[in-house]
């Protein structure tokens, strides 16, 4: 058992230092990008990588299958504020409209985008390539609710 254990230390200190310290971008339009990771040892390359960055960890998937895997690891393994925004699950040219938590988990995603200065920011490819509204339409016509808060009547 005590050899067990040794390796697994062994292993996990030769991850720790080989594997896990990437080079992350330090300058503004520095970009990096970290492939050929198992789909098992992505998390934690990522969670590594956004402990060490000190701005938003912004990671594109392959799908949204992914992107949701992700983000539930993510959740548990880091410590970092983790934000999926999520792909409309629509066609093109479909007469169906999203899902309202769909267009709930959206627009929330993109608020807090707006106001995230550190964390980890997660989206599927397909997503990425969408047209989204300005930012200043987002500020403007966003209204947030919050426990507690009360309101005036106009």
């Amino acid at each position: 058992m005590r050899q067990f254990l040794y390796k697994i230390d062994t292993l996990f200190i030769f991850m720790k230092t080989a594997f896990f310290q990437p080079d992350i971008p330090t300058q503004p339009n520095d970009h990096k990008i970290l492939g050929n990771v198992l789909q098992g040892a992505d998390a934690l390359a990522i969670s590594e990588i956004a402990e060490q960055n000190q701005n938003l960890t912004v990671v594109v998937t392959p799908d949204t299958r992914s992107a949701v895997r992700l983000s539930r690891i993510l959740s548990e393994l880091s410590s970092q504020n983790v934000c999926l925004f999520p792909d409309w699950e629509t066609l093109p040219y479909d007469t169906f409209s999203p899902h309202q938590e769909i267009i709930s988990s959206r627009l929330s995603a993109l608020f807090h985008l707006q106001n995230a200065k550190k964390g980890i920011f997660l989206l599927p490819i397909s997503t990425l390539m969408q047209r989204l509204a300005r930012h200043k339409y987002l500020q403007h016509n966003v209204l947030l609710i919050k426990k507690g808060r009360s309101f005036g009547h106009r």
